[in-house]
């Protein structure tokens, strides 16, 4: 019995720590995010190599690993804050120096939770002694070259504490500082270390909401209220070109969503942000998150590193992952995850990279662990290499080859289409763009293509046209007269021109003159029904909304007929209230009638959709848009006419019906949603009575 009782516990608590187990699990493998930026498995772009710790070095155990900084030569430094020393390595891991203070007149004074190393320019060591609250320069055999004490400003707050815990300088030998608890961007000092001014702060994004609001509050109620101020930076990082990399990770997920803040920016000497990025898959880390539960939220940027021709990578300290991007923002690999196996992070906190070889470290293991790029990750960044130099036919090849290890690797299909259009090769850059989602590439080869077409097919155009002007009065001619019943039916469905251009007389002739039919007008809904399925089918890959999605026939169907009958249910229950003349049928036909616009317009959307590139998109929206609110207009007045109303009476009508078609909305919602948890109940009951038997 006791056995039975453990056993049931154990399988208990594994039921509980199954989804940790799969959030583990799901870290252990590579991925990429598609164009519905959901992540699909990939080649793995750098691997586990190797541990960095104490013991590997002959040290004492690391404390507090708070950074690591690869120099041009690949030796490491790795600062052991809680050690208070700083262990500096070749290329190997072989144990060169540790630093536990500086030497000044003649007296040793230890470091005091240093936070950072960087290496400059000119090969001297920039650390951050935070406890002592000030920078050191070390010469190259690490004698002190000089102190930057605390800067001083009128511009810093009152009460302002110098926390300094990362610091590099550019090439022209200014420096940038992060501050703990600094908000007003980076530290800027001068080569000598004399305050220049705060570089790059955070905007700070308010809603209007909250401005109305704290207009009419009390200044008691408005200190008591958050405040509006910009979220601090954590680290940065200077690349090749003296552009500054920042991460931030204070904020949380409603400001992440709503836009407010950029986890990442990349700010040029005026503290501008000029990091390229895609709107909707920016590169701050995990594009698809849970919003609630284990590890939930966006990313939280701990740290970035630049690597060669533009590349860069930022490190996530809540999920430990890091995520490689190229020069354009677009996400190249992804490697690590959290986990008490090796080669897995617990608390990641610092990145550096050198010669193909990554370096985190882990604050809480107390160790640096080594990830080196792999076959597949090599090829992506010799193809960004390549690139960068113009060396597009070297490049193709590479792509080809990141093809056949990723067949639906998006950057390397869209590389293949620059590469096809460079190379004049067009059908097979089209099929390359449209299989990436590119529509800004797809519309400008299809520029060229129809360039093209049309330089061939002018000549013929006269002709063309001539050939059909005799064809259509030939066929005048040999028309036969239909049938007199078939003779009304199409008198009454071509009735519909005359009230879509006359709609006042049109309706009143439709109700009165029995000028239209019923029949006739779900012929012309029918027709509009049509032309729906022919634009979702037909419409040009540049105006879908998602052009790889598959097309489904039967919405075009719903979205106009659902509305017709929605609308003529509700207006005619609203107009039995309000003395209206028309019965149910004559309102579905008048709302029938009042679609023809669709019929005339949509064809003439689809043709030029598939000749249209971007820049002609606002004429054909245009032309979509005046379609649907021309329907709108000839509804409004065929409601007018067929219940003999005045305007004024008209439109309060209307918007009675409008608001009983919300209404009964909800309430199908509502019993939908009903009805679903009393299937739920239903089924529940029936699978205990089944199992009790």
């Amino acid at each position: 019995m006791k056995k039975s009782i453990k056993a049931v516990a154990c399988l208990f608590l594994l039921t509980l720590w199954l989804p940790v187990l799969t959030v583990y699990a799901a870290q252990d493998t590579s991925y990429k995010y598609d164009r519905n930026a959901k992540p699909a498995a990939t080649v793995s772009g750098a691997d586990y190599q190797r541990i960095i710790d104490g013991g590997s070095l002959g040290l004492t155990p690391f404390k507090d690993v708070s950074d690591v900084f690869a120099d041009g030569s690949g030796q490491l430094y790795i600062t052991d804050k809680g050690n208070n020393r700083i262990i500096i390595t070749d290329e190997n891991g072989g144990l060169l120096k540790v630093l536990a203070g500086y030497e000044k007149n003649g007296e040793h004074t230890p470091f005091n939770s240093p936070s950072s190393v960087t290496v400059d320019s000119k090969g001297l060591l920039l650390i951050t002694d935070t406890g002592n609250k000030q920078l050191l320069f070390l010469n190259a055999d690490y004698s002190l070259q000089r102190i930057i004490p605390a800067p001083v400003s009128e511009i810093f707050p009152k009460g302002f504490e110098y926390q300094p815990i990362k610091a590099q300088t550019d090439t022209a030998g200014r420096i940038f500082v992060v501050s703990f608890g600094f908000n007003m961007g980076l530290i800027e000092l001068d080569r000598s270390g004399n305050f220049m001014e705060c570089l790059g702060a955070p905007n700070v994004a308010v809603s209007p909401l909250d401005l109305f609001w704290r207009r009419f509050s009390t200044k008691a109620q408005n200190e008591r209220s958050e405040s509006f101020v910009p979220t601090e930076y954590n680290n940065l990082t200077v690349d090749e070109d003296d552009f500054i990399l920042v991460t931030m990770s204070s904020y949380d997920s409603n400001q992440y969503l709503l836009g407010n803040v950029n986890p990442l920016r990349r700010l040029n000497a005026k503290g501008i942000d000029v990091l390229k990025k895609d709107n909707s898959l920016p590169p701050y880390g995990d594009a698809d998150y849970k919003a609630s539960g284990f590890l939930s939220g966006p990313s939280k940027l701990i740290d970035s590193e630049s690597l060669p021709f533009g590349v860069y990578s930022v490190l996530d300290t809540l999920r430990g992952r890091v995520f490689t991007y190229n020069a354009d923002g677009e996400l190249l690999f992804v490697f690590g995850g959290l986990g008490n196996e090796t080669g897995k992070f617990d608390s990641p906190v610092s990145l550096a990279y050198h010669n193909s070889t990554f370096y985190i470290s882990d604050k809480n293991k107390g160790q640096i662990v080594v990830y080196t790029l792999s076959r597949y990750g090599q090829l992506l960044l010799t193809a960004g290499e390549l690139h960068y130099k113009g060396l597009y036919k070297e490049e193709e090849q590479i792509w080809h080859e990141i093809i056949t290890a990723d067949n639906f690797n998006p950057i390397a299909l869209f590389g293949l289409g620059k590469a096809a259009f460079r190379e004049k090769k067009y059908d097979e850059a089209i099929d390359y763009f449209s299989k990436t989602g590119n529509k800004e590439y797809y519309s400008k080869v299809l520029k060229v293509l129809r360039r093209e077409a049309i330089r061939k097919i002018f000549p013929y155009t006269a002709t063309g046209i001539m050939i059909a002007a005799i064809a259509f009065i030939l066929l005048k001619k040999l028309r036969k007269k239909p049938e007199k019943s078939a003779s009304v039916l199409l008198a009454r469905i071509g009735y519909a021109k005359y009230t879509v251009f006359h709609p006042f007389d049109g309706f009143w002739d439709i109700k009165r003159e029995k000028r239209g039919g019923f029949k006739a007008g779900l012929i012309i809904l029918a027709g509009s029904c049509l032309v729906m399925v022919l634009q979702s089918v037909f419409t040009g890959y540049l105006f879908r909304g998602d052009p790889l999605a598959p097309v489904n026939v039967f919405l075009p169907v719903l979205a106009v007929v659902l509305p017709v009958l929605l609308y003529s249910s509700c207006n005619w229950a609203v107009a039995a209230l309000m003395d209206g003349e028309g019965k149910f049928s004559d309102i579905l036909t008048y709302t029938s009638y009042a679609t023809a616009p669709l019929i005339a317009l949509i064809p003439l959307s689809i043709l030029l959709s598939n000749i249209f590139i971007l820049e002609d998109g606002d004429f054909y929206y245009f032309i979509v848009t005046f379609a649907f609110i021309w329907v709108l207009f000839l509804i409004v007045i065929g409601n007018m006419q067929t219940h003999y109303y005045t305007m004024s009476k008209n439109l309060v009508v209307l918007l009675i019906t409008l608001v009983v078609m919300l209404l009964a909305i909800f309430l199908f919602m509502l019993f939908f949603a009903l009805a679903q948890q009393m299937f739920g109940f239903v089924r529940d009951v029936y699978s205990e009575i089944k199992y009790w038997r």
